[in-house]
């Protein structure tokens, strides 16, 4: 997920600007360097487990092509047990929805601040900001699903 890839980019230089020492901001940049590449070892040990298995017998059907962005789930609903299928399925489906709830968020905090704050209304209140906020959110969240239902590709 490259939203997870980003907030952790960001957490790592916040931490090293903030280090007291060059010193500790050297370590935390040697950890990240080794907690990114433990991190992707699992994506690497999926996507290999991915291509060789035989998904005529583990799921009745060929993995064509462009099914690849599915190796995730089918990974985890047929080669997993149930409950690390369950426990797999519902990270994915929480990163999923961690994402898209601070894209939605994001958009709706700058057309408030910007658009209506800034343009529209610029002496409002902050009660009035954060209805204005809510009902951006709302707008937003249609607009998203409305797109996420209607176009079939990115």
């Amino acid at each position: 997920n490259a939203e997870y890839g980003k907030q952790w980019y960001q957490r790592r230089v916040r931490g090293v600007l903030s280090s007291k020492t060059p010193q500790v901001a050297r370590v935390l940049s040697y950890c990240a360097g080794v907690g990114c590449f433990l991190a992707a070892i699992p994506p690497v040990i999926m996507g290999v487990i991915t291509i060789n298995t035989d998904w005529v017998a583990a799921n009745g059907a060929n993995l064509e092509e462009g099914a690849y962005k599915l190796a995730v789930p089918l990974c985890l609903s047929k080669l997993c047990p149930p409950v690390i299928s369950f426990i797999g399925l519902g990270a994915v489906s929480a990163a999923v929805m961690s994402s898209t709830d601070s894209s939605v968020l994001g958009v709706s905090s700058m057309f408030t601040r910007n658009v209506y704050q800034k343009v529209l209304s610029p002496h409002a209140s902050d009660k009035v900001l954060v209805w204005v906020l809510r009902v951006t959110i709302v707008c937003n969240t249609l607009i998203a699903m409305v797109i996420a239902i209607t176009v079939k590709s990115v």
